[in-house]
């Protein structure tokens, strides 16, 4: 994979990495994650590999038995040129077995006493755990659990810091044992596997001739605020960097390092970026920032590119309050209350709307520190008119005072609305129209609905509805077969006429029937029996018995009314589904759950293959007869309790070798004919 993630994010968040397994188990099991995160860095002299379990329980297990590491090497690349002469090793090769620092090696090796992530590390390493108490209770293991991630977390980051500490965690290995222009393949195994896991194998290819360029911080930018500046940069950084610094400049010569230790953000969604905000004495001064990330290795980066921004003013004046509007009988009185005493404090405005939360608009110019009235000339005849006052600096901040009404008299409401209709499709869109009011100050209208035209009718909207017709949208899928809707007109005064008529419409019936439940079967080798309970909803007016063969789409059997349907027309061997279908008098349809069978075959396969191993130099040579025919042969290992799938090789090939054989392993095989057909297991002798 081209990405380099982190080794402590791999594993903290769940990246796969450049991790490939190896050696599936073929039944399901609990530990199917991968065991092994690993990266690699080349450099003109050596190869250097870093790598980590993905769990606390392999991070312990592998503390007392190590990792081992396998590696190939080749003077061409693999990938564009392969030949026997070209591979070195002639396969992989057990290259160096890699254990966590005993004690006294720590003592030995740890020497920097300001590389406080070794400390950390050997601490972790030697220290003792907080076991729980037998009596079971969740505090007590809850404290444990939390202890172990904890020092697993702490474990891995220390690792990705210091490559002291990566060492001494048996988590890098150096490989100076190589030479410019060749290409090498790395695999990383736990020495020893705990007992329930699968095998799985980390892997890495190294190019000598591609040495390590150092990673730049990219795609960073600055937010200003007042008094501070948020720096931020995208999660794309995370692939290549584990921690960072940032640091802060006023004349890009000196510079500071703001965070005390690495910083690492909070783990969110890979859009949200990272963060660090920095406080700033003053606005208006400008201010430089650069970032450099640390790597998996314990080293860092390059600096990204310098950005710079300033803080800025964002704080507003205090507002005005106690607005009063007042109809002077042709025109409208505004006045207010303020203390202003900002420094940069620039006046007032006052603004109208027809709506205490409708769009404002300024009606006045810029009125002086100590204003305190003003008069509305023109209000508006057939809306409302909302006032309130802007308090302004000379930094364009504004503060918003409350609203205030100026109210015109006018308690005539408007006259019933009429010629209510409206439809309803299958989807629920509900679209309602009707005639429009003769008074010319109607600003709109309220619509209201229920499922029960002899309750109370509930408002669909808060706010009033401004044209003649509506949208609803209503769940069809209910026990109730109709719906009921009224409207209100509301002029520009809020005054609300009587309801209209009632309008009912009925819904499309879309509930589909309840499904009939299959609840038991009989197979023999010449039929299928199955019987089920019907369909509870009383609308059901058909009822078909479906089936599909092994894969072959679904056929309809017999409509019937019968809770009992017997296949006679089936085959042995082979695998049969039924379900229950029902419709009802709208046509929706409900099935039944699948019932899969399998008519019992008599019939067996022999096999007269014969196969033996025997094991050179520590790989097993399997060999056996060949089959007549077109057949596939599917090799099985067996280790202890589990048997593994090894391969599928087909005919001619009559061989296999398994270079992970360890003594005690034993082999099997099953045939598998042109027809489908298997023969029953073949166990390989020994030689």
């Amino acid at each position: 994979m081209n990405a380099f993630y982190s080794i402590a994010l791999i594993v903290l968040i769940g990246l796969s990495g450049p991790v490939m397994a190896q050696d599936a188990v073929e039944e399901d099991s609990i530990f199917d994650q991968p065991l092994l995160a690993l990266q690699k860095r080349t450099e003109s002299d050596r190869v250097i590999l870093r790598w980590a379990p993905t769990n606390y329980s392999l991070f312990r297990h592998a503390s007392e038995t190590g990792y081992r590491i396998q590696r190939r090497a080749y003077s061409t690349n693999p990938e564009v040129e392969f030949t026997q002469a070209t591979d070195l090793d002639g396969g992989f090769k057990d290259f160096v077995v890699v254990k966590p620092w005993a004690e006294d090696e720590w003592r030995s090796n740890a020497t920097d006493s300001s590389d406080i992530y070794a400390g950390v590390a050997m601490q972790i390493l030697l220290g003792g755990e907080i076991k729980p108490k037998g009596n079971g209770e969740m505090n007590d293991i809850n404290s444990y659990y939390e202890d172990q991630q904890r020092k697993f977390a702490y474990g891995l980051i220390a690792a990705d810091l210091s490559p002291t500490a990566a060492l001494g965690l048996g988590l890098r290995f150096e490989d100076t044992d190589v030479k410019q222009g060749y290409f090498y393949e790395y695999r990383i195994m736990l020495n020893e596997l705990p007992e329930g896991f699968k095998a799985d194998t980390a892997w890495v290819f190294a190019d000598m001739t591609r040495p390590y360029k150092a990673k730049q911080v990219r795609h960073a930018f600055l937010e200003a605020s007042d008094k501070s500046i948020g720096v931020y940069w995208t999660r794309h950084n995370d692939q290549f960097f584990t921690a960072y610094d940032v640091e802060r400049s006023e004349d890009k010569v000196t510079w500071t390092k703001l965070n005390d230790r690495p910083w690492m953000t909070s783990l969110y969604t890979p859009e949200t970026p990272n963060f660090f905000i920095d406080s700033l004495a003053e606005n208006d001064k400008t201010y430089y920032y650069r970032i450099i990330g640390y790597t998996a290795f314990g080293d860092q980066g390059s600096y990204s590119d310098v950005l710079s921004d300033k803080g800025v003013d964002l704080t507003p004046p205090a507002p005005a309050w106690g607005v009063k509007a007042e109809d002077m009988g042709g025109y409208v009185a505004i006045n207010w209350e303020a203390s202003p005493n900002e420094v940069d404090f620039d006046g007032f405005y006052v603004e109208r709307s027809d709506a205490p939360n409708g769009h404002f608009e300024r009606i006045s110019e810029k009125l002086p520190a100590d204003a305190r009235d003003f008069a509305d000339l023109m209000p508006a005849g057939l809306s409302s008119n909302y006032y309130r006052i802007a308090s302004v600096d000379t930094k364009g901040n504004e503060s918003k005072s409350f609203s205030d009404l100026g109210y015109l008299v006018d308690s005539m409401p408007p006259a019933m609305p009429t010629g209510l209709i409206g439809t309803i499709d299958t989807n629920g869109r509900v679209e309602l129209d009707w005639t429009p009011g003769p008074e010319a100050d109607i600003i709109g209208y309220r619509v209201y609905w229920s499922n029960n035209k002899e309750t109370e009718f509930t408002q669909l909207l808060g706010e009033v509805i401004p044209g003649v017709n509506y949208v609803d949208s209503i769940e069809v899928k209910t026990l109730n077969e109709e719906i009921y809707y009224r409207i209100a007109a509301v002029d520009h005064r809020y005054n609300h006429s009587v309801l209209s008529d009632i309008l009912t419409l009925k819904k499309p019936d879309l509930v589909p029937p309840a499904e009939p439940l299959i609840y038991d079967y009989h197979v023999n080798e010449s039929s299928a029996r199955f019987k089920w309970y019907p369909s509870s909803s009383a609308d059901v007016i058909k009822q078909e018995v479906w089936r599909m063969s092994e894969g072959v789409e679904w056929t309809m059997q017999r409509v019937t009314s019968d809770t009992t349907y017997e296949d006679k027309e089936v085959e042995q061997g082979k695998a049969y589904s039924y379900k229950v279908v029902v419709y009802d008098d709208a046509s929706n349809r409900s099935e039944s759950q699948v019932l899969n069978v399998t008519v019992v075959d008599n019939a067996s396969r022999q096999s007269t293959i014969t196969a033996s191993f025997k094991v050179e130099q520590e790989v097993a040579q399997l060999s056996w007869s060949a089959e007549k025919g077109e057949a596939k042969y599917v090799v099985y290992r067996k280790r202890g309790d589990m048997q593994t799938k090894l391969a599928s090789v087909y005919a001619p090939e009559i061989s296999w070798k398994d270079a992970d054989y360890e003594p005690g392993d034993d082999y099997l095989m099953r045939v598998v004919y042109p027809d489908g057909d298997e023969s029953q297991l073949i166990t390989f002798k020994r030689e």
